[in-house]
């Protein structure tokens, strides 16, 4: 029988250690409110603990290999091992989706900004709002441009290496297709031309224009800048056209209002707004930097269709993007990144309470993943366990950090505001977080193995993987063996295998930091023994392994030049270890870690009908979410569904 509605608000990458800190602070009322009325508890993650695996996991109550979502990108079997296949969609999804269990049983949903749940898998009873990325450098599919920076002095900020890296940089993004928009793009200053709309004592100094452009497409949309003396300041004059478009004017660390635009794509124009704010300008220098947000269409990423417009009534522009390349990268700084996140907040705030209150709904589902970046960002700058920190700067950036928590809170706050007291309410993260200050490049390591090897092109020097005399490649927490029958060029005999995933192994195990003496590796098993994990199937490595706290796994291959002494590579000049920089790449991290490691748990609160006051001791399993949902709302359970009800969270008869 049911109970009433529930209320699913994910809040990505929650830690015990972070959130018990800055709800002793008062920083997070509305959390502090759930954990003193209602039931808690840890929870352990998925392996891998990442945003795709374990969302997906809360939302069909199956674990990753059950699901289909074992990551960001998986290998395929038949593909070249060095192949990556992005598996972020909803359509690599094989479970039933709780939100599909519900519609069956004539129950409706809303869905805003879920990860993992666009192509929308159900009918009209699922109302839906975006889901298609946004988070863990994928970046959103509607998209029209993203986010960039543009300065007259461009080359100052370019993003260059000396190194000839055989994969995707992976501090930067995770979509190999929009690298070319990973630049800072450069602003050519000219003499002012005649514009309508100024002011009559504006004396008019210099202009430049920025070009709005969709991914591959070679005609944008212009936006003007002009450099002008107004009543003894500087402004900056901005417009859609010279002659007929009113002006706004714009100061430097100050934001633009939204802009709408029309932005030229192959299947026609599309609508979308951004704003700008000047990072650096400087008039009579002619010098300007200025940072512009992404542009995400203002349609089409509802359903129903109409709900995009309500939504730009009731919300506003949809201010999408929050992750931390652009900080990485120098566009912005640290309070700009904080406005950003700011902005999102504020427009999923009034999104969630428009549509609780305008819709008729039986479960609804959001999840904020600002948290998360936060931590990528500013975990080094607070842990003194990390080479660059600082202990002069860690009173500013945990300040900073209780703001982010603030808002998150405040999110929190401004959705239980709109729902009724007959409603479940069920907050948890994904994950938790720690300290990364070293990378383990786990296929520089296969190098130094002689398990992998690479030779010089001739022609043109770069690196490339000699397939013919490679024994193994990794992909991420998976190393997969180069076998004879299986893979396309593969060399390993079936009889060859036991041995080769035992000297993989014991590999890991061997690898020593240098800087401390630690390990790594903290657990490394066969791929017939990693089963216990959830973790099998054809897209399974033949050795998984996890990493220990402050380390994680990078499978970037990168060969400095100097590594190549014609066509020897001296390998003795490739490390396996890699300190992070802080504020240059992220220095904090998840993703490999072993989940049963309490830094990597994340947290669950529940109130409401039904639900009992008190703690849990032992962290619950991320698959009996699902369930303890389909049980509120006396629905069954998820085809597929590996997960059982949280019957201690109850009180009274069930």
């Amino acid at each position: 029988m049911s109970k009433g509605k529930v209320a699913v608000i994910g809040i990505d990458s929650i830690t015990p250690v972070m959130i018990g800190r800055f709800m002793a602070e008062g920083r997070m009322p509305n959390l502090q409110r759930l954990y003193e009325r209602g039931w808690s508890s840890e929870i352990t993650s998925t392996m891998p603990p990442t945003t795709p695996a374990a969302w997906t996991t809360v939302a069909t109550g199956a674990w990753p290999s059950t699901h289909g979502i074992e990551g960001f990108a998986v290998h395929w079997p038949g593909d070249p091992l060095d192949k990556k296949r992005h598996s972020c969609s909803s359509s690599e999804v094989r479970s039933e989706f709780i939100w599909q269990t519900a519609e069956q049983a004539g129950k409706r949903s809303i869905l805003l900004k879920y990860p993992v749940s666009w192509p929308p898998r159900g009918g009209d009873a699922v109302l839906q709002v975006d889901g298609a990325g946004g988070w863990g450098g994928l970046k959103c599919v509607w998209d029209l441009v993203h986010s960039g920076c543009w300065d007259s002095q461009a080359t100052a900020y370019m993003h260059s290496s000396n190194a000839h890296a055989l994969s995707t940089p992976e501090w930067l993004t995770r979509d190999q297709d929009n690298l070319d928009e990973e630049q800072t793009q450069r602003l050519e200053i000219g003499p002012p031309q005649l514009w309508q709309q100024l002011p009559a004592d504006a004396e008019p100094l210099w202009e430049t224009q920025l070009v709005l452009r969709n991914h591959g497409m070679p005609e944008g949309t212009p936006l003007y800048l002009l450099a002008l003396r107004l009543n003894g300041s500087d402004r900056l004059a901005l417009a859609r056209d010279r002659v007929d478009d009113e002006i706004m004017l714009l100061s430097q660390g100050a934001w633009s209002d939204w802009i709408r635009v029309s932005i030229p794509t192959r299947d026609g124009p599309r609508f979308g707004h951004l704003r700008l704010k000047p990072m650096l300008f400087d008039a009579p220098g002619r010098r300007l930097r200025i940072y512009q947000t992404q542009i995400h269409q203002e349609a089409g990423f509802t359903r129903p269709a109409s709900v995009a417009q309500e939504l730009l009534a009731a919300a506003g522009p949809f201010a999408e993007w929050t992750e931390a390349y652009d900080l990485l990268q120098g566009w912005i700084d640290d309070q700009t990144q904080l406005e950003i996140y700011e902005q999102h907040v504020d427009w999923v705030s009034r999104a969630a309470q428009h549509l609780i209150r305008s819709h008729p709904w039986d479960l609804f589902m959001t999840q904020v993943h600002f948290v998360d970046m936060a931590y990528h960002l500013y975990w080094g700058a607070i842990d003194p366990g990390h080479p660059d920190y600082a202990p002069d700067r860690a009173g500013f950036y945990w300040e900073l950090l209780g703001k982010v928590h603030e808002l998150a809170d405040r999110c929190l706050g401004a959705i239980l505001e709109a729902l009724d007291s007959d409603t479940l309410v069920i907050v948890l993260g994904d994950h938790g977080h720690d300290l990364y200050h070293t990378a383990l490049l786990i296929n520089h390591l296969l190098l130094q193995q002689g398990l992998l090897t690479l030779y010089r092109d001739r022609r043109t020097g770069a690196a490339r993987i000699d397939w013919q005399r490679t024994h193994a490649y990794a992909s991420g927490y998976r190393v997969f063996l180069n076998m004879a029958g299986r893979d396309p060029q593969g060399i390993i005999p079936t009889d060859d295998y036991r041995a080769r995933q035992e000297q993989i192994i014991q590999a890991l195990y061997a690898v020593r930091d240098p800087r401390t003496g630690h390990a790594p590796v903290r657990m490394a098993v066969r791929r017939e023994d990693a089963e216990s994990l959830g973790l099998y199937g054809e897209t399974m490595g033949d050795v998984v392994f996890a990493m220990a706290p402050g380390y994680q796994v990078r499978s970037s291959l990168t060969v400095p030049p100097d590594a190549w002494v014609g066509q020897h590579l001296q390998l003795h000049r490739i490390s396996a270890l890699k300190n992070t920089r802080l504020f240059k790449e992220f220095t904090g991290e998840h993703d490999s870690a072993l989940p049963f490691t309490r830094a990597i748990h994340s947290l669950l609160y529940m109130d409401g009908p039904g639900i009992r006051q008190g703690r849990r001791r032992v962290p619950v399993r991320m698959v009996d979410i699902a369930p303890t949902i389909c049980h509120h709302l006396g629905i069954p359970f998820p085809a597929n569904c590996e997960g059982g009800v949280l019957w201690d969270a109850y009180s009274g008869p069930l």
